[in-house]
C-alpha cells in the first residue's frame, strides 16, 4: 500500500468521530463520518442507545464508576426521561451535522423510526417529550 493511501485512511479514521467535533476536508472522510453518524440512527440507533444506557447504569450501580457520558442523561433517575433527553441531545441533532445529501436522506428516514418509537414509549409510560 502506498504511503499516501495509508495517510488518507488514517486521516479519515482520525476525523470521523461524532464526539470529535471535526469537519473533515476530504470526501472520503466526510463519507466515513456520515456513515458513523447514520449508525446511531433508526432501529439500530435505538437498540445501541438503550443497550449502552443500561450497561452504563449497571456499571455505576455495581461499581460506582460513572463514565460521565452523554451529559449525564444515562444516570437520570427515570430511565425513560433520560432516554428522552439523550435522544434530543444526540440522535435528533445528527442530521444538521451530516456532510452529504445522501446521508441526509437516509437520516430523515431513520429519524422517522426514532420519533415513532419515542412517541409510543412516552404514550405507554405516561412520560412527556
Amino acid at each position: 500500500m502506498k504511503k499516501k493511501t495509508v495517510e488518507a485512511v488514517v486521516y479519515c479514521i482520525l476525523n470521523h468521530r461524532f464526539s470529535g467535533g471535526k469537519s473533515p476536508e476530504t470526501i472520503e472522510a466526510r463519507i466515513l463520518q456520515d456513515a458513523d453518524r447514520l449508525d446511531a440512527l433508526g432501529a439500530i440507533g435505538i437498540f445501541r442507545s438503550i443497550l449502552s444506557m443500561g450497561a452504563l447504569r449497571m456499571l455505576k450501580h455495581l461499581t460506582g464508576i460513572d463514565k460521565g457520558s452523554s451529559k449525564k442523561t444515562v444516570y437520570v433517575q427515570d430511565p425513560v426521561e433520560g432516554f428522552n433527553e439523550y435522544m434530543h441531545y444526540k440522535p435528533f441533532t445528527i442530521p444538521e451535522k451530516l456532510n452529504t445529501d445522501a446521508a441526509k436522506r437516509i437520516a430523515a428516514e431513520r429519524l422517522k423510526i426514532m420519533h415513532l418509537y419515542l412517541e409510543a414509549l412516552n404514550l405507554e409510560t405516561g412520560a412527556s417529550e
